[in-house]
């Protein structure tokens, strides 16, 4: 009829013991029912550890015995304290597993976070915490992260698979920390190497399973001398023209190429002295090819590119007139030959001596013609009729002119290429006749000559 019917109830935090109200219990009082203890902070009475007020499963009791309340427990990256895994959303199977982990926090070194445990990873959001701590992936197993894969066995995600690091091996026969397969670095330069310690791609070094007579299970780690070398570090590319070089096998030797010993390319890959560089070394032209510098052209045999007005006019030549090219003559030593001067030996034609100095080959020496003599320096023609010398063989000797250098008749006298006094000079012959003797014919006027008798015996031509 409207009244209000009240009932005498314990009031809040304090429940009927059969006797009293008595109040209920915090975490870890014993208690027979839930009503024991204090629902207020969501404890219920665990039959399971033999009759305690307990959080549930899902919550942590966050306080001492005399004071704290059960709360949710911490998700993925939350903190935890001090280093207690009960914070943390350990359960399973529906929990997220965490342990409290330490880490540098803002709040004091007493203080942890919670994370999966160091051979796991949370495979959800942190933010959102909808995922739960698994095992990390093993090797060639999926992976979005390095951090899904098995940090004991040394390995990273790389294409979306755990893998071993550039520069290592997957060796499944290690136990590492109790799982088996381990990545180990890779095999460097000369270290052995099997099918399964393999030499580091990273340097790029192949195994030489030859390098032991044969044996086809263990080898040594080298360069593929095809196209690197070992600089230090790695299997470098070898080296083409103008490369820095330390030894020959730096060099590209399928080009022809080597570290240079010459002075005006020391130490850089360079073609030999017979080759020339053009994409590959190209053997020197030789003499009388088209060229188009000097640096084509074979200068081991003393060969230039000569000649103007471009390829249609220019040659492979000896340097300069000084030269010939000896493949004309027996010696046939196909290079340039310094031309031979004065009196020098062997020559086998007239274009191996000094034509720039008028010399000839006299059969086996340069000489200058008959007609000519060595002045010291070039040929110089011999001298005519009262022309002044100093010797002989400086006036016109040779038969039939017979000059002779001896002084003359002049004021005062001095050495002309005159006849001697059993000759006299004939104009017109351009040569020295022999004078005639007393009661032989002579004639008295002539327009070519005077003296025809023989002076030294005092004889004149006379009208008898």
């Amino acid at each position: 009829s409207g009244v209000v019917q009240l009932q005498c109830q314990c009031e809040a935090a304090m429940s009927w013991n059969g006797y009293a109200c008595a109040y209920q219990g915090l975490y870890n009082a014993s208690c027979t029912q839930d009503s024991n203890c204090d629902t207020t902070r969501f404890l219920y009475c665990n039959f399971v550890v033999g009759g305690y007020c307990r959080c549930n499963t899902s919550m942590f009791w966050n306080g001492n015995m005399n004071s704290g309340t059960c709360e949710y427990k911490r998700t993925v990256n939350q903190y935890c304290y001090p280093y207690d895994n009960n914070w943390c959303d350990d359960t399973g199977p529906v929990g997220q597993g965490l342990t409290c982990a330490s880490y540098t926090n803002p709040y004091g070194s007493e203080y942890g976070v919670c994370q999966c445990s160091a051979n796991q990873y949370y495979n959800g959001s942190a933010s959102l915490a909808n995922g739960f701590c698994v095992a990390q992936h093993v090797y060639n197993q999926s992976c979005t992260s390095t951090s899904q894969c098995d940090y004991r066995i040394n390995l990273t995600c790389s294409n979306n698979l755990c893998t071993c690091s550039s520069g290592y091996n997957y060796n499944p026969s290690i136990n590492s920390s109790g799982v088996m397969g381990f990545c180990q670095p890779a095999s460097g330069y000369l270290q052995n190497c099997t099918a399964i310690l393999t030499c580091s791609t990273s340097q790029n070094l192949y195994c030489d399973f030859s390098y032991y007579n044969g044996s086809n299970t263990t080898g040594v780690c080298e360069c593929n001398s095809s196209w690197s070398y070992w600089d230090g570090t790695t299997c470098a590319s070898k080296l083409s023209i103008g490369g820095l070089c330390t030894s020959n096998t730096n060099c590209i030797s399928s080009d022809g190429l080597f570290c240079s010993n010459y002075t005006q390319s020391l130490g850089t890959c360079d073609c030999d002295s017979s080759h020339y560089w053009n994409g590959t070394c190209s053997l020197k032209l030789w003499y009388n090819v088209s060229c188009t510098s000097s640096y084509v052209c074979d200068d081991n045999r003393g060969l230039q590119c000569q000649g103007l007005g471009g390829i249609m006019f220019q040659r492979c030549d000896c340097y300069n007139t000084s030269y010939i090219w000896d493949s004309l003559y027996i010696t046939r030593q196909d290079k340039c030959m310094l031309k031979l001067g004065y009196n020098q030996s062997t020559c086998y034609g007239n274009l191996e001596c000094q034509d720039y100095n008028y010399l000839v080959c006299n059969g086996t020496k340069c000489d200058c013609l008959y007609t000519a003599y060595w002045d010291g320096t070039v040929c110089q023609p011999k001298r005519n009729y009262t022309d002044p010398c100093s010797f002989t063989y400086q006036c016109r000797d040779f038969g039939p002119v017979n000059l002779i250098c001896i002084m003359g008749t002049t004021v005062p006298p001095v050495l002309q290429c005159l006849c001697n006094a059993t000759s006299f000079w004939d104009d017109c012959q351009q040569a020295c006749i022999v004078s005639k003797k007393i009661y032989q014919s002579c004639t008295l006027t002539t327009n070519c000559s005077s003296n025809e008798c023989d002076k030294a015996a005092n004889l004149q031509c006379l009208n008898t």
